[in-house]
């Protein structure tokens, strides 16, 4: 971590700003040190994977419990955004939960974090997006780039936020600006 902090400082500017990824342990924790939690512009909260959810055995309904019992422990972490919401099930063979969009929400809005529009081997869900416009949560944009292609291709992203019922004169009140920005 000590590394990977340098090499940010070296590239960190008004433009660019520095920031982790970060996940659950099982019992909930932010599988984070400590001492590695402060000094970043941005933490992303993600669910990738939820130990008691095995694809083609857990019951939907179950794995739909637990997804929203991580999504709130991640919420009481201090995460700016939560990460590619929902792409959690298709990975996991099962269907988006459609019902639970105004619930996660709802809770994005009373916890103050952001949604993410993320396209990284996910399709993200303009429904989604217009019950969090609805409510006043901000929206984060993410290449997630994995691939140079992909660094920076915001089109799909601009859809979405089309789609959920936003105009580019709506983007500077409803995209999320990093702490500095």
């Amino acid at each position: 971590m000590a590394a990977y902090r340098r090499l940010a400082e070296e590239f960190r500017s008004d433009r660019v700003r520095a920031g982790l990824e970060v996940e659950l342990c099982d019992d909930g924790r932010l599988l984070l040190a400590p001492q590695d939690a402060d000094g970043w512009d941005l933490l992303v909260g993600a669910i990738h994977e939820i130990p008691d959810v095995r694809k083609g055995v857990t019951p939907q309904a179950k794995a739909e419990e637990l997804f929203l019992r991580d999504v709130k422990r991640l919420l009481a972490h201090p995460i700016d955004v939560l990460a590619h919401p929902f792409r959690f099930f298709p990975r996991k063979g099962l269907q988006k939960p459609t019902h639970l969009y105004p619930v996660v929400a709802d809770l994005l809005a009373d916890s103050g974090v952001a949604a993410e529009i993320n396209f990284h081997t996910h399709q993200s869900e303009p429904e989604f997006f217009r019950h969090c416009l609805e409510r006043g949560v901000k929206i984060s944009l993410a290449s997630d780039s994995h691939e140079l292609s992909e660094y920076g291709e915001f089109t799909p992203h601009l859809r979405v936020l089309r789609e959920a019922g936003a105009s580019p004169a709506d983007f500077p009140r409803i995209l999320l600006r990093p702490r500095g920005v």
